[in-house]
């Protein structure tokens, strides 16, 4: 985890979040006192992978899935979620496996 420059934040970015610190408060509570003092506690910053590189393969393997029991078992890509970019299109037959969920898309479908 980085911290942030003993010198804090430049004022631009400290602007920003302030403006949009304060119009939630409003939103949520109108009838706030909005001069009160503001202390930066908590920023959450999320990284994502770079962009390039062969994406040809990130499947994590196959499984046999049976999607319809009058067609039976198919084969099926299975996907860690954590390793897909945003916006990135998985064609079914697909699983997509997150530590706390899975994703089943179906034959001739995308996700």
């Amino acid at each position: 985890m980085a911290a942030i420059p003993p010198h804090g934040l430049n004022l631009p970015i400290q602007s920003f979040l302030n403006q949009r610190f304060v119009c939630t408060l409003k939103l949520l509570f109108p009838e706030t006192n909005q001069t009160l003092a503001r202390e930066l506690k908590c920023l959450r910053l999320k990284q994502f992978p770079r962009v390039g590189g062969d994406r040809r393969n990130i499947s994590n393997g196959e499984r046999k899935v049976c999607f319809s029991p009058g067609e039976g078992f198919v084969t099926t890509s299975v996907y860690d979620r954590y390793h897909l970019r945003a916006g990135e299109r998985v064609p079914g037959p697909a699983i997509v496996e997150k530590l706390d969920s899975t994703i089943l898309i179906h034959p001739n479908y995308q996700a």
